[in-house]
């Protein structure tokens, strides 16, 4: 984009609360990330003396109003499709959606406190008395996974008896639930009383962003198939249980994303490692390591795990950070996860690349490995290599993803597991965003996003933009709704999981 030369006049005549808030805008502009994809820094220069003149040329009154008109025509002319400029209720919606609210993370019900009276005083016959307000006694009903009171050791029954030094016997609900509210990285002390405890427990819980859950899980069965052959060329054998398929749906990528994949990886881990069977392949109980310390949860395994599927479906995107972190995990060390990229003089070059270190913890059922070499696709199209990728203890992964849904920070995720991990995509050609977007909170509350990065990923180096799309290696068209866990829609799943697998077993045999 080029605009028509302008004199660059930064300090005009107004010095308006509102032209110093735009100046900051086009600081935001130039410095983060190298600034945005799609313009130059000459002509961001040029643009910056353009919206000062418009804004100068703007009626009078309403200064907000013209502040908000010179933004979005600011942002207008990046020849940017996601470039905006936000007002503060949206601002804080996106902000809200994958970093949090602030939140201690409890949750308490009020019980009316029982009268304890003794011995003769129980038949005594009192005049009645002006009302007063029924004292109650506050319960914690539910403690958030990961939250600062999850942190401080605050427990579901725990009687809360003082909060910052003030005592909620005597305080009807909304009170308590007042005390409870704090501003960011403030500690709030309270005083509790526990079941089996003698004395009360003193907690600090320091308040914190508290990111919404983007992670839940639940297990398929698939549908029976004939046993395999005991040796090759032999015809099939009996007919035999499916096995189960453990399907953690991602959401989208927030800033507890990666943590919450892990809780559930390592509560998968501990029901396998529980079953105390021996194992190893797809067809057999999984044995492991280490177990994870918390068994319960969404999952309900048996001992027949035959695949895990990351359902990536209508998930579009969130935090790239996030989606690198999650990948990082699941994958061997030294692999490549993403590579971010800027236009430098009509060609794309990379400016930093993402691997898994020796230093990032995996997951707690392994990484995502080759496994027998990478077999050609089933119909033998040029369309690379059939996933046939697996944690470390013979789990086959496979990855679900839809047209169009499948966007961003998930297609970040796909593409790594596909490309570094082997692991298999099922389902149907990806969105093909591909790049990065940076958001921006400005003075007032707005906020700004703009595109600062081009995306590629691949199981070296940045050899597959992200523009493009991720490929699913087996093709399925999804029929059934995504946003609903039913009994039709875990009844595809299964189908086609299973259809995966046998073409990647076919696959392997040709």
């Amino acid at each position: 984009m080029m605009l028509p030369s302008l004199v660059v006049v930064l300090a005009g005549s107004s010095s308006t609360p509102q032209r110093r808030r735009l100046d900051v805008l086009f600081e935001v502009l130039s410095r983060t990330h190298g600034g945005p994809s799609f313009i130059s820094r000459s002509d961001l220069l040029l643009l910056r003396a353009a919206a000062a003149r418009r804004f100068e040329a703007a009626p009078r009154e309403g200064e907000e109003a013209r502040f908000t008109d010179a933004c979005e025509w600011v942002m207008s002319q990046l020849d940017d499709p996601h470039a905006s400029f936000l007002p503060p209720e949206r601002a804080e919606a996106l902000s809200s959606r994958y970093h949090g609210q602030l939140d201690l993370g409890v949750r308490t019900t009020h019980e009316p406190l029982e009268s304890r009276a003794k011995g003769g005083w129980r038949a005594l016959r009192l005049p009645p008395r002006k009302a007063q307000p029924q004292a109650v006694r506050t319960i914690v009903s539910a403690v958030a996974e990961r939250s600062p009171a999850a942190l401080a050791g605050l427990r579901v029954g725990d009687e809360v008896l003082e909060v910052a030094g003030k005592a909620l016997a005597a305080s009807g609900g909304p009170e308590a639930d007042a005390l409870l509210q704090a501003e960011e990285n403030e500690r709030v002390p309270m005083l509790v009383r526990r079941a089996g405890c003698r004395a009360p427990i003193h907690l600090s819980l320091r308040c914190a962003l508290l990111p919404p859950p983007s992670v839940s899980s639940r297990t398929v069965r698939l549908p029976a198939r004939a046993a395999a052959s005991a040796a090759p060329g032999q015809p099939g054998g009996r007919s035999e249980g499916g096995g189960h398929a453990a399907v953690l749906r991602i959401h989208h990528f927030g800033a507890g994303t990666a943590a919450e994949l892990c809780s559930e990886l390592r509560k998968l881990r501990a029901r396998v490692d529980g079953s105390g069977s021996g194992g190893g392949g797809a067809g057999e109980p999984v044995r492991g390591g280490d177990s994870g310390s918390d068994g319960a949860g969404a999952l309900d395994l048996p001992l027949d795990l035959r695949a895990v599927l990351f359902d990536l479906r209508d998930n579009d995107g969130g935090l790239l950070s996030a989606s690198v972190a999650s990948a990082r995990s699941l994958l061997p060390r030294g692999a490549h996860v993403l590579s971010l990229q800027k236009r430098r003089r009509g060609s794309l070059r990379t400016v930093r690349s993402f691997r898994r270190r020796w230093y990032h913890r995996a997951s707690p059922l392994g990484s995502c490995r080759r496994g027998g070499g990478r077999p050609a696709l089933p119909d033998g199209t040029a369309g690379g290599a059939l996933g046939s990728g697996s944690f470390g203890c013979g789990v086959p992964v496979i990855v679900l993803v839809n047209q169009q849904q499948t966007a961003s920070a998930a297609e970040i995720f796909a593409a790594a597991l596909a490309h570094a991990g082997n692991a298999l995509v099922l389902g149907t050609q990806t969105f093909g965003k591909g790049t990065s977007q940076a958001f921006v909170h400005l003075p007032g509350g707005h906020g700004l996003t703009f595109t600062v990065y081009s995306l590629a990923a691949g199981a070296a180096s940045a050899s597959h933009p992200l523009n493009d799309g991720v490929a699913p290696h087996v093709r399925w068209q999804w029929w059934s709704a995504v946003s609903t866990a039913t009994a039709a829609a875990d009844r595809e799943i299964a189908l086609a999981a299973d259809a995966a697998l046998r073409a990647t077993s076919c696959s392997a045999a040709a």
